[in-house]
Protein backbone atom coordinates (compact mmCIF):
# COMPACT_ATOMS: atom_id res chain seq x y z
CA UNK A 1 0.00 0.00 0.00
CA UNK A 2 1.22 3.49 -0.83
CA UNK A 3 0.81 5.24 2.50
CA UNK A 4 1.00 8.63 0.78
CA UNK A 5 -2.57 7.93 -0.34
CA UNK A 6 -3.63 8.23 3.31
CA UNK A 7 -2.28 11.77 3.64
CA UNK A 8 -4.70 14.56 2.75
CA UNK A 9 -3.84 18.23 2.27
CA UNK A 10 -6.73 20.35 3.58
CA UNK A 11 -6.94 23.97 2.43
CA UNK A 12 -9.14 26.01 4.74
CA UNK A 13 -10.95 28.91 3.08
CA UNK A 14 -8.32 29.51 0.37
CA UNK A 15 -8.83 32.94 -1.16
CA UNK A 16 -7.45 32.48 -4.66
CA UNK A 17 -8.08 29.78 -7.25
CA UNK A 18 -4.53 30.21 -8.53
CA UNK A 19 -3.13 29.19 -5.16
CA UNK A 20 -5.31 26.09 -5.19
CA UNK A 21 -3.84 25.20 -8.57
CA UNK A 22 -0.28 25.77 -7.40
CA UNK A 23 -0.90 23.77 -4.23
CA UNK A 24 -2.22 20.85 -6.28
CA UNK A 25 0.89 20.94 -8.46
CA UNK A 26 3.14 21.03 -5.38
CA UNK A 27 1.33 18.01 -3.95
CA UNK A 28 1.61 15.96 -7.12
CA UNK A 29 5.31 16.83 -7.43
CA UNK A 30 5.78 15.13 -4.06
CA UNK A 31 3.58 12.10 -4.57
CA UNK A 32 0.47 13.36 -2.77
CA UNK A 33 -2.87 13.21 -4.54
CA UNK A 34 -5.62 13.80 -1.97
CA UNK A 35 -6.74 17.43 -1.71
CA UNK A 36 -9.66 18.64 0.42
CA UNK A 37 -11.12 22.15 0.11
CA UNK A 38 -13.05 23.95 2.83
CA UNK A 39 -15.12 26.95 1.77
CA UNK A 40 -12.89 28.17 -1.08
CA UNK A 41 -13.49 31.83 -1.92
CA UNK A 42 -13.12 31.23 -5.67
CA UNK A 43 -14.15 28.43 -7.98
CA UNK A 44 -11.47 25.72 -7.69
CA UNK A 45 -12.31 24.52 -11.20
CA UNK A 46 -11.74 27.92 -12.79
CA UNK A 47 -9.44 28.65 -15.70
CA UNK A 48 -6.94 30.26 -13.31
CA UNK A 49 -6.76 27.15 -11.15
CA UNK A 50 -6.29 24.95 -14.21
CA UNK A 51 -3.56 27.21 -15.56
CA UNK A 52 -1.59 27.16 -12.29
CA UNK A 53 -2.08 23.43 -11.68
CA UNK A 54 -0.53 22.56 -15.07
CA UNK A 55 -0.56 18.73 -15.11
CA UNK A 56 -2.06 18.38 -11.63
CA UNK A 57 -5.58 19.61 -12.35
CA UNK A 58 -6.86 16.06 -11.78
CA UNK A 59 -5.97 16.53 -8.09
CA UNK A 60 -8.43 19.45 -7.94
CA UNK A 61 -11.10 17.67 -9.96
CA UNK A 62 -11.16 14.84 -7.41
CA UNK A 63 -11.06 17.17 -4.38
CA UNK A 64 -14.20 17.19 -2.18
CA UNK A 65 -15.45 20.62 -1.13
CA UNK A 66 -16.93 21.21 2.34
CA UNK A 67 -18.65 24.21 3.82
CA UNK A 68 -17.18 23.68 7.32
CA UNK A 69 -13.89 22.37 8.64
CA UNK A 70 -15.57 20.29 11.32
CA UNK A 71 -17.49 18.38 8.64
CA UNK A 72 -14.37 17.96 6.50
CA UNK A 73 -12.32 16.46 9.34
CA UNK A 74 -14.71 13.65 10.31
CA UNK A 75 -12.82 10.86 8.46
CA UNK A 76 -9.42 11.54 10.04
CA UNK A 77 -7.85 9.85 13.04
CA UNK A 78 -4.83 12.18 13.03
CA UNK A 79 -4.68 15.90 12.17
CA UNK A 80 -1.75 18.34 12.02
CA UNK A 81 -2.12 22.09 11.52
CA UNK A 82 0.34 24.56 9.99
CA UNK A 83 0.98 27.99 11.47
CA UNK A 84 3.81 30.51 11.60
CA UNK A 85 2.69 31.97 14.92
CA UNK A 86 3.34 30.65 18.42
CA UNK A 87 0.18 29.38 20.06
CA UNK A 88 -0.30 29.13 23.82
CA UNK A 89 -1.58 25.86 25.17
CA UNK A 90 -0.30 23.81 22.24
CA UNK A 91 3.18 22.50 23.12
CA UNK A 92 3.44 19.89 20.37
CA UNK A 93 5.21 22.01 17.75
CA UNK A 94 7.42 20.60 15.00
CA UNK A 95 9.18 21.68 11.88
CA UNK A 96 7.97 19.94 8.74
CA UNK A 97 11.06 17.74 8.76
CA UNK A 98 10.57 16.89 12.41
CA UNK A 99 6.93 15.90 11.97
CA UNK A 100 7.28 13.99 8.69
CA UNK A 101 8.12 10.64 10.38
CA UNK A 102 5.06 10.87 12.62
CA UNK A 103 2.77 11.79 9.73
CA UNK A 104 3.94 8.71 7.84
CA UNK A 105 3.57 6.54 10.93
CA UNK A 106 0.01 7.74 11.46
CA UNK A 107 -0.78 7.27 7.76
CA UNK A 108 0.09 3.58 8.03
CA UNK A 109 -2.90 3.03 10.29
CA UNK A 110 -5.47 5.43 8.83
CA UNK A 111 -6.26 8.68 7.11
CA UNK A 112 -4.34 11.75 8.20
CA UNK A 113 -4.87 15.43 7.42
CA UNK A 114 -2.58 18.44 7.28
CA UNK A 115 -4.39 21.78 7.57
CA UNK A 116 -3.32 24.94 5.76
CA UNK A 117 -5.03 28.25 6.52
CA UNK A 118 -6.04 31.36 4.65
CA UNK A 119 -3.46 33.31 2.71
CA UNK A 120 -4.03 36.47 4.78
CA UNK A 121 -4.91 35.17 8.27
CA UNK A 122 -3.82 31.55 8.42
CA UNK A 123 -5.76 29.20 10.66
CA UNK A 124 -7.88 30.50 13.52
CA UNK A 125 -7.17 29.31 17.07
CA UNK A 126 -10.29 27.15 17.21
CA UNK A 127 -9.24 25.44 13.98
CA UNK A 128 -5.74 24.76 15.25
CA UNK A 129 -7.18 23.19 18.42
CA UNK A 130 -8.72 20.48 16.24
CA UNK A 131 -5.20 19.25 15.48
CA UNK A 132 -2.96 16.98 17.54
CA UNK A 133 0.27 18.64 16.37
CA UNK A 134 1.43 21.96 14.96
CA UNK A 135 3.78 22.33 11.99
CA UNK A 136 5.84 25.52 11.81
CA UNK A 137 8.01 26.52 8.87
CA UNK A 138 10.86 28.70 10.19
CA UNK A 139 11.29 31.90 8.18
CA UNK A 140 13.25 35.12 8.40
CA UNK A 141 11.86 37.81 10.72
CA UNK A 142 12.20 40.26 7.84
CA UNK A 143 9.32 38.48 6.08
CA UNK A 144 7.74 35.62 8.00
CA UNK A 145 4.72 34.85 5.81
CA UNK A 146 5.01 32.56 2.80
CA UNK A 147 2.64 31.79 -0.04
CA UNK A 148 0.08 29.04 0.54
CA UNK A 149 1.42 26.84 -2.23
CA UNK A 150 4.98 27.32 -0.97
CA UNK A 151 3.92 26.06 2.44
CA UNK A 152 2.22 23.05 0.86
CA UNK A 153 5.34 22.33 -1.19
CA UNK A 154 7.71 22.54 1.79
CA UNK A 155 5.63 20.24 4.00
CA UNK A 156 4.96 17.80 1.14
CA UNK A 157 8.66 17.76 0.25
CA UNK A 158 9.69 16.73 3.77
CA UNK A 159 7.08 13.97 3.83
CA UNK A 160 8.20 12.67 0.43
CA UNK A 161 11.87 12.77 1.41
CA UNK A 162 11.12 10.76 4.53
CA UNK A 163 9.01 8.27 2.58
CA UNK A 164 10.90 7.88 -0.70
CA UNK A 165 13.13 4.76 -0.56
CA UNK A 166 15.07 6.01 -3.61
CA UNK A 167 15.74 9.48 -2.28
CA UNK A 168 19.11 11.07 -2.84
CA UNK A 169 21.02 10.93 0.46
CA UNK A 170 21.96 14.12 2.24
CA UNK A 171 25.60 13.06 1.94
CA UNK A 172 27.12 11.05 -0.92
CA UNK A 173 27.46 7.35 -0.16
CA UNK A 174 30.90 5.85 -0.74
CA UNK A 175 33.29 3.40 0.86
CA UNK A 176 35.63 5.21 3.24
CA UNK A 177 39.22 4.04 3.50
CA UNK A 178 39.84 1.63 6.38
CA UNK A 179 41.98 2.32 9.42
CA UNK A 180 45.06 0.57 8.03
CA UNK A 181 45.06 2.74 4.90
CA UNK A 182 44.57 5.93 6.89
CA UNK A 183 47.32 5.05 9.38
CA UNK A 184 49.71 4.12 6.57
CA UNK A 185 49.16 7.55 5.05
CA UNK A 186 49.62 9.29 8.41
CA UNK A 187 52.87 7.41 9.05
CA UNK A 188 54.08 8.33 5.58
CA UNK A 189 53.15 11.96 6.20
CA UNK A 190 54.83 11.97 9.60
CA UNK A 191 58.10 10.68 8.10
CA UNK A 192 58.13 13.49 5.57
CA UNK A 193 57.22 16.19 8.09
CA UNK A 194 59.97 14.98 10.43
CA UNK A 195 62.53 14.96 7.63
CA UNK A 196 61.87 18.60 6.72
CA UNK A 197 61.99 19.70 10.37
CA UNK A 198 58.33 20.59 10.68
CA UNK A 199 57.97 19.41 14.28
CA UNK A 200 59.24 21.12 17.39
CA UNK A 201 60.49 18.89 20.18
CA UNK A 202 57.14 18.65 22.00
CA UNK A 203 54.70 19.21 19.15
CA UNK A 204 54.97 16.00 17.14
CA UNK A 205 52.41 13.93 19.05
CA UNK A 206 49.87 16.76 19.29
CA UNK A 207 50.16 17.64 15.61
CA UNK A 208 49.81 14.04 14.45
CA UNK A 209 46.79 13.55 16.73
CA UNK A 210 45.17 16.63 15.18
CA UNK A 211 45.93 15.40 11.66
CA UNK A 212 44.45 11.99 12.48
CA UNK A 213 41.31 13.70 13.80
CA UNK A 214 41.12 15.78 10.61
CA UNK A 215 41.49 12.67 8.46
CA UNK A 216 38.86 10.75 10.44
CA UNK A 217 36.35 13.60 10.14
CA UNK A 218 36.89 13.94 6.39
CA UNK A 219 36.33 10.19 5.79
CA UNK A 220 38.58 9.90 2.73
CA UNK A 221 38.04 7.07 0.26
CA UNK A 222 40.75 4.63 -0.82
CA UNK A 223 41.24 6.72 -3.95
CA UNK A 224 41.67 9.86 -1.81
CA UNK A 225 44.36 8.10 0.22
CA UNK A 226 46.17 6.95 -2.94
CA UNK A 227 46.18 10.53 -4.23
CA UNK A 228 47.52 11.89 -0.94
CA UNK A 229 50.27 9.27 -0.78
CA UNK A 230 51.08 9.85 -4.45
CA UNK A 231 51.62 13.53 -3.65
CA UNK A 232 54.05 12.59 -0.89
CA UNK A 233 55.98 10.22 -3.20
CA UNK A 234 56.21 12.92 -5.85
CA UNK A 235 57.58 15.37 -3.28
CA UNK A 236 60.09 12.75 -2.16
CA UNK A 237 61.16 12.19 -5.76
CA UNK A 238 61.47 15.91 -6.39
CA UNK A 239 63.56 16.36 -3.26
CA UNK A 240 65.79 13.51 -4.36
CA UNK A 241 66.23 15.05 -7.79
CA UNK A 242 67.28 18.35 -6.27
CA UNK A 243 69.85 16.62 -4.10
CA UNK A 244 71.26 14.67 -7.05
CA UNK A 245 70.07 11.29 -5.84
CA UNK A 246 67.76 8.78 -7.43
CA UNK A 247 64.07 8.95 -6.53
CA UNK A 248 61.40 6.26 -6.43
CA UNK A 249 60.50 6.87 -10.10
CA UNK A 250 63.97 5.89 -11.39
Amino acid sequence: MNILNNIDIVLVNPLYAGNIGQAARAMKNMGLSRLVLVAPAEDPLSVEARKMAVSAFDVIEKAPVFSSLQEALKPYHYIAATTTRKRKGHPRRYTARGLAPRILEEARSGRTAILFGREDKGLFNEEILMAADIVTIPTSKRLSSINLSQAVLLVSYEIFQEYDPDRIPAEPLYQAADLDARMAYLNHLEENLARIGFFHSSSRGHIMASLKDLLDRSRPSDRDIRILRGMLRQLEWYESELSGGKGPHD
